[in-house]
């Protein structure tokens, strides 16, 4: 004779999958609380060698690198400069340097010394038109 009638049985198969999906959900919220602590410890390291000393003694990170905004033009809007002309850029316009910062000259060959006139300063490079 059983013992336990069928409202008994169910009562417990529904309690064990209860408990099963209980589980489940203290795993998934356990796994997103870990996922969580491992990207902020990826971070943190992360963070920690950007911030590690170079060779030379000088500290890593952004303090360390400086924006070409900040540094200083050899040359402004107006100037007129005599430059020779190393290189040609892929649209054609000559490459020239004035203390290593980047003239583009329109027209200009490679080879030619031309005196020429600042017509627009950038960041990086500055434009110029040659002075007939």
């Amino acid at each position: 004779m059983n013992r336990y009638g069928p409202d008994h049985k169910i009562s417990i198969c529904v309690y064990f999958n209860t408990q099963k999906f209980l589980n489940i959900i203290q795993l998934i919220v356990v796994y997103e609380v870990m996922q969580k602590l491992i990207l902020r410890m990826r971070k943190i390291r992360m963070n920690e060698e950007y911030r590690k000393p170079y060779k030379n003694g000088h500290e890593g990170g952004p303090t360390h690198i400086k924006a070409a905004y900040f540094n200083p033009k050899p040359v402004k809007v107006g100037d007129e400069v005599d430059v020779a002309i190393e290189a040609s850029a892929s649209g054609g316009d000559g490459v020239a340097k004035i203390d290593g910062f980047v003239v583009f000259v329109k027209g200009a060959k490679p080879k030619d010394n031309l005196k020429i006139r600042i017509t627009d300063v950038r960041t990086r490079f500055a434009i110029g038109e040659p002075i007939s």
